[in-house]
């Protein structure tokens, strides 16, 4: 059967019908119609069936996960929710040195962006990302007390927000 003439005999959205295809692991073959001669999707009669008793039983308000369990006894097809999942794996944890690392590369940014604030030198885009954690797109960007202006093209000058706001009058 022509799965766009099912979706017409059940009378749901072509979305839906698809969602219901998968919910049931109903498998959707494409094939040239030899009326037509265009390719269509197909579904067996097995396919039929299976589709219809899901659409039975829904429509007589059973939820779909326990629609999907009882349409083949002999071979029920489960949620994907119900099948057993691997195990997330844990979080990485740091060792001491992977730590202290980290620490070493925070301390050498905050004083890179001191440093940038202290004299006012352009800096690139990737410079002005690296310093403060987002890449600038708009200008003027503002981010933690911190204001980068753009200068040209790739090039970028930080100043304190507060400065900025007192030279405005804000302050």
């Amino acid at each position: 059967m022509a799965f766009t003439a099912w979706i017409k005999q059940a009378g749901c959205a072509r979305s839906t019908a698809s969602q219901w295809a998968d919910d049931c692991a109903v498998r959707i073959r494409k094939e040239v119609n030899p009326a037509t001669g265009r390719q269509e999707s197909w579904l067996s009669g097995h396919d039929v069936a299976i589709l219809n008793d899901y659409c039975h039983q829904l429509g007589q308000g059973q939820k779909s996960s326990a629609t999907v369990v009882s349409l083949a006894p002999g071979n029920p097809v489960l949620p994907a929710a119900w099948l057993p999942q691997a195990p997330e794996p844990a979080a990485p944890t740091r060792s001491r040195e992977e730590e202290r690392d980290a620490l070493e590369l925070l301390q050498l940014r905050l004083a890179g962006l001191r440093d940038a604030l202290d004299l006012g030198a352009p800096l690139s885009t990737k410079e002005t990302t690296l310093l403060l954690g987002v890449r600038p797109g708009a200008d003027p960007l503002g981010r933690g007390g911190i204001e980068a202006r753009r200068l040209g093209r790739n090039l970028w000058q930080l100043r304190k927000a507060e400065a900025v706001a007192k030279r405005k009058g804000l302050w």
